[in-house]
Order: C-alpha cells, then structure tokens, then sequence
C-alpha cells in the first residue's frame, strides 16, 4: 500500500547521485534499533521452512509424517538465523544509507530519524518486526538457487500492510493524537519511500555473514533433523 503510493515518486530519484549524510546512516541506525531481532528470525525460520514444504515434495511428505516438525526446525534455526541476522544489519548499513539518500534530503532524513526515535516510531517498528513475511523471497531463492536473494516487492508490501494493521490498535488515544499529528508533516507523503529504497538491494552472501564453522553446525543440525524425521 505505502510502496504504491509512493511508486511514482520513486522512480526519478533512482537515477540520482548523492552524497550519504550522517543523518541518513543515523536514520538506519534507529530503524534498526526499533527492530526485534527476535520475531524476524523467527518469521526467517518460519518462511524457509514453509518455502521447503512448498518447493520440496520429499521434504511435504516429511512435514505431514511429522506435524512438529516445524516448530522443530524453527527451534534449531533461530539461533543461527538472529547471529546472521545481526551481521547482515552491520554489513548492510552503508547500502541502505546510500538508498536513503537518493529518496530523502538530509533534513527530511533527519526528520524520520526523530519519529522513529520516538515511542511511537519504536512501536511502529515492533508491529513491522512480528508482521514480516519472506515467502515470495524464500521460493525465488529456492527455485534460483541464490544465497544474496534480495526481498520480493510482494513481501514487502504484505509486511508493511500487517505491521500497520497490528501497530494502530496499540496506540493509546494520546499516541494516535500524536500520530496523527506527525502524519500531517511534509515529509511523512514521503514515508513510504523506505519500502522502496529497500526493494530489490542487494542482500549479504552466506559467507558474508556466517563462518564456515557455523555453516557445518547449521548443516550438521539440519541433516539431525531430517533423519530424526525419516525415521518416524
């Protein structure tokens, strides 16, 4: 929804050249500091694991045999997902700082930066946190076989549509004034531009953000599963 709104918008600064400020690495810094670590692991797990189900036929045939399977896999991946994750936030600053900058002057770059410091901007950031979906992403990684698969626009979209529809109800009547309040402001016709300054970059290699050693326990942990669930 806030991605089409602000397509048109969009488009003309993709061209654009411009100097990274400080205010469009800090306004990276404080969206991520609204992020829960945590539930988007837990949505990452989630979707690859849903994604092998779809993608896999043997591993379907698993998931029916094992109706815990799921909540299995999720348990041994959210470690080495939260891990990872973290490393591809750092890795991934200066990227997304530069996309920021095509779509936001400093001023206005700035501006976000103090909504999302706010508590407001950190419960909009905890609703987006615990909606977030890689479904669409998650298949197109499967069937190309990619590690850096950048986040599919249809994930995207669904992920800022849900963490709105949870984020309004937690709003107290003071926030929502407040909210409101900030809506109004200039720059805010220009909020949904940070769905496409994130659309289609490139995200961190495997090996950018996970050792090997890491990668043989996530395998190791993997194939224990899966006999785990032959054997049923």
């Amino acid at each position: 929804m806030l991605a089409a709104q602000t397509d048109a918008a969009a488009k003309p600064a993709e061209t654009a050249t411009v100097a990274v400020d400080q205010a469009h690495l800090r306004l990276y810094d404080v969206i991520l500091g609204g992020v829960d670590i945590q539930a988007m692991a837990q949505a990452g797990a989630d979707s690859i694991f849903d994604g092998l189900v779809r993608n896999e036929p043997r591993m379907a045939q698993l998931a029916e045999r094992n109706p815990g399977m799921r909540a299995e896999f999720r348990t041994m991946a959210m470690p080495f997902l939260k891990t990872w994750m973290t490393r591809s936030t750092s890795i991934m600053r200066e990227r997304v700082a530069a996309r920021f900058a095509r779509h936001y002057t400093a001023a206005e770059a700035a501006e976000l930066g103090q909504f999302y410091d706010s508590p407001v901007g950190r419960k909009l950031m905890k609703a987006f946190s615990g909606s977030m979906t890689f479904d669409k992403t998650v298949d197109q990684a499967l069937q190309s076989g990619s590690s850096s698969q950048p986040m599919v626009n249809a994930d995207v979209d669904k992920s800022l549509n849900a963490g709105l529809a949870r984020f309004l109800p937690t709003l107290s009547p003071a926030e929502k004034e407040e909210f409101i309040r900030m809506s109004k402001r200039p720059v805010f016709a220009k909020l949904g531009l940070i769905s496409q300054a994130m659309q289609g970059i490139e995200q961190p290699k495997i090996d950018e953000m996970s050792t090997p050693e890491e990668r043989e326990a996530f395998g190791q942990a993997l194939r224990t599963l899966f006999e785990k669930a032959m054997a049923n």
